[in-house]
């Protein structure tokens, strides 16, 4: 799967039933096969989307939302999380709701997870789609993207 990846740049895109997704939860996250090299997001007990990456075992949340669990729609949910090194943005529902342009060199990557109870590789989160994009798209695109 990694040729489907992105390496330096790209899109991971979810479209998720929302109260479906549960805290303590990863949402989706592309990594090497282990859990030292990660990018991806998850949901914290207080209902946060937090996006980290994770390199050489050193993790950093680069963008978080934290009023995910209490959008206004109480159905699905569009993510879509654009990487490119020093230039990453996170869409939700149409609206680019964080930006960071302060991090390095993205990870290789080579497996795809999605819906996972911390730590357990059991599923946890109702996906109905996943996009992965090997360039990182405009954030006008990812709002388009995203629009419900």
């Amino acid at each position: 799967i990694s040729s489907l990846i992105g390496q330096t740049e790209g899109v991971i895109y979810i479209q998720t039933l929302r109260q479906a997704v549960t805290a303590g939860n990863w949402v989706c996250r592309i990594d090497d096969g282990t859990t030292s090299n990660k990018l991806g997001f998850f949901i914290l007990s207080n209902g946060t989307l937090v996006i980290n990456i994770t390199r050489n075992n050193v993790s950093i949340d680069i963008m978080s939302y934290i009023n995910f669990l209490n959008l206004t729609n109480q159905g699905n949910a569009k993510i879509a999380l654009a990487y490119k090194n020093q230039d990453f943005a996170l869409a939700i529902n149409g609206t680019i709701v964080a930006t960071s342009s302060n991090l390095g060199a993205i990870p290789s990557m080579s497996v795809f997870r999605f819906s996972e109870l911390f730590g357990t590789g059991v599923p946890n989160v109702l996906i109905h789609s996943v996009l992965l994009f090997k360039t990182r798209l405009t954030n006008t695109e990812l709002q388009q993207l995203t629009t419900l």
